[in-house]
């Protein structure tokens, strides 16, 4: 390949990677969004329902009390579930190992007389993020469980000068839409409830216009 055909290929490369970056960009401007107060709890983590939410690529380990064979380990797919005997896939994201334990004890009932579980957490998953838009610098950053916004804003250098301290957008894809979350940067920094109490998912998009 010569030197001029190598040139044009990495700035074909480079005008794919603004290209995309503007197209997240625009998801935060375009479309609906709901201000992050508006949320259901079942979007935050522990940061605002006091206990462990159950996320993808989460590992759990499920015990049906006396029957072996009804328990598994399992980790948690892309579509939120795991696969127990007996009930196949099961929904455990958006749920606490509690409330999982509960649910499951309830759809065992058919099939052993009065089911006992618990559920573990025995591997947490990690959360990866993109940030694009009116940030120092754009790219995509692991962040550790649980984190906010504001702690990967500071991955990515923090805002710009032109950034709009009101127009601050998580953008997260769910199995059936997309929900565009809109922030405000000063409750972020003063830790003002909920903005502050919300927790990033591996996946989400921040989005500063």
């Amino acid at each position: 390949m010569s030197r001029v055909s190598g040139r044009l290929l990495r700035r074909l490369l480079l005008l794919c990677l603004l290209a995309l970056a503007g197209s997240l960009a625009g998801c935060g401007a375009s479309g609906r969004f709901v201000w992050v107060r508006e949320l259901p709890d079942a979007e935050f983590t522990v940061r605002r329902t006091g206990e462990y939410v159950i996320e993808n690529d989460d590992l759990l380990y499920v015990h049906v009390l006396g029957q072996e064979g009804a328990s598994t380990r399992a980790r948690v797919a892309q579509n939120g579930g795991i696969t127990m005997p007996l009930l196949g896939q099961v929904r455990a994201r958006g749920l606490t190992p509690s409330a999982f334990a509960s649910t499951l004890e309830l759809k065992l009932k058919p099939f052993i007389v009065v089911p006992s579980v618990t559920v573990a957490v025995e591997e947490l998953h990690r959360t990866q993020v993109a940030v694009v838009g009116e940030v120092a610098h754009a790219g995509v950053y692991v962040v550790t469980l649980d984190a906010g916004v504001l702690e990967a804003l500071a991955l990515a250098g923090g805002l710009t000068d032109y950034a709009g301290h009101d127009r601050i957008f998580v953008v997260r894809k769910a199995a059936e839409k997309t929900l565009r979350i809109r922030f405000v940067y000063e409750h972020l920094t003063r830790g003002e409830p909920p903005d502050a109490q919300f927790a990033l998912r591996a996946g989400d998009t921040i989005v500063v216009e």
